[in-house]
């Protein structure tokens, strides 16, 4: 017998837990292993099962003292060790969704905590693109005219060094690049 129902009011009392909804729990727990599921929502969802399973422990240790009360008879004794079965098995079964919810816990949290660095990353992405974008525009130009004016700087370093090497003893030098630390070059110059 899987109903209740028409068990009489005394061992329902002993077995069921009104403040534990069931259904909504199965139900719930279902939900958490389904697309959307939240890391916060079955974090809420564990201590519920972690509630109804203590819940549903106690309840099976009624039934199963219940059961084996030897003052039942025949018939109440078919009923009762349905009612033991059937307690049982929920206290089973919630405990082993608790492992499993663990686990969708750990899963989702990775995932949200994928989905902000993932965030995170398109952004940074996109300013890289634009950085990559403005350089690609001004580099050539830029290389251009840097190659040119690295020629005129090595022509003219030729020169001077060509100067300071025909200046009369004791003469100034010109250093090759102002405020450089040149040898020739003196401090502040």
């Amino acid at each position: 017998m899987t109903d209740h129902q028409s068990l009489p009011p005394s061992v329902l009392a002993k077995i069921e837990d009104p403040s534990v909804a069931p259904i909504d729990l199965d139900a719930r727990i279902a939900a958490a292993f389904a697309n959307g599921a939240k890391s916060n929502d079955v974090a809420t969802l564990i201590k519920d099962t972690e509630h109804g399973a203590a819940s549903a422990s106690n309840r099976a240790e009624q039934a199963r003292n219940h059961a084996l009360d030897p003052i039942l008879s025949s018939s109440e004794l078919k009923d009762a060790r349905e009612c033991m079965d059937d307690a049982a098995f929920k206290r089973d079964r919630l405990q082993a969704a608790l492992g499993k919810l663990q686990e969708r816990l750990a899963q989702l949290k990775d995932q949200e905590e994928n989905a902000r660095r993932q965030v995170a990353y398109d952004k940074a992405e996109a300013v890289r693109d634009e950085l990559a974008t403005k350089l690609a525009d001004l580099y050539p130009a830029f290389a251009q005219k840097l190659a040119e004016l690295l020629v005129r700087v090595v022509i003219n370093d030729g020169e001077i060094d060509y100067i300071n090497d025909h200046a009369p003893p004791r003469a100034p030098t010109a250093c090759l690049l102002p405020n450089s630390r040149h040898a020739a070059c003196p401090v502040g110059s």
